[in-house]
C-alpha cells in the first residue's frame, strides 16, 4: 500500500466515523486510522520540505501562491513534480491492512459512496 493511499483513507474516515457500526468493524477502521495518521504525517512533514525548496519566494522569503496552489520555481517544477509523485507512491506497511471477508460483507450495511469505497479497496483482499 502507498502513502497515497494511507491519505485517501484519513481524508474519508471522518465520513465513516458517525456511521452505526458493529465494534470490531470500528476499532479496525480506528486502528487503521492511527497508522494512516502517522503516514500522513511523514508525507506533510516531507511535502513541506520539498514546497520551501521548490516554491517560488518573494523577497520577505515567503512561499508565492496563485490561485491554483503554490507558485513553484519554472526551472525545478518538473523535478519537485516527480519527488512529490516518488513521495506519494512510497510503501507504508501496516499490520491491521486487510479485512476479513466477514468486515467486508459489514460494509454492505451502508451507503457509502463512490470515493468512500475507493479509498477502502486497497484494505480489501481477494
Amino acid at each position: 500500500m502507498t502513502i497515497q493511499e494511507a491519505l485517501n483513507f484519513t481524508n474519508m474516515y471522518s465520513e465513516l466515523f458517525s456511521l452505526k457500526m458493529p465494534f470490531k468493524l470500528a476499532f479496525k477502521l480506528h486502528k487503521i486510522n492511527v497508522e494512516a495518521q502517522s503516514a500522513a504525517e511523514f508525507y506533510r512533514g516531507k511535502l513541506e520540505a520539498l514546497v520551501s525548496e521548490y516554491a517560488e519566494k518573494d523577497d520577505e522569503g515567503n512561499i508565492k501562491t496563485t490561485e491554483n496552489g503554490i507558485s513553484l520555481k519554472p526551472e525545478t517544477s518538473e523535478e519537485c513534480q516527480e519527488k512529490i509523485k516518488e513521495l506519494q507512491s512510497v510503501e507504508w506497511e501496516s499490520e491491521n491492512f486487510v479485512f476479513t471477508k466477514e468486515e467486508i460483507e459489514m460494509f454492505n450495511n451502508f451507503e457509502l459512496t463512490p470515493i468512500q469505497w475507493s479509498a477502502l479497496f486497497p484494505f480489501f483482499s481477494e
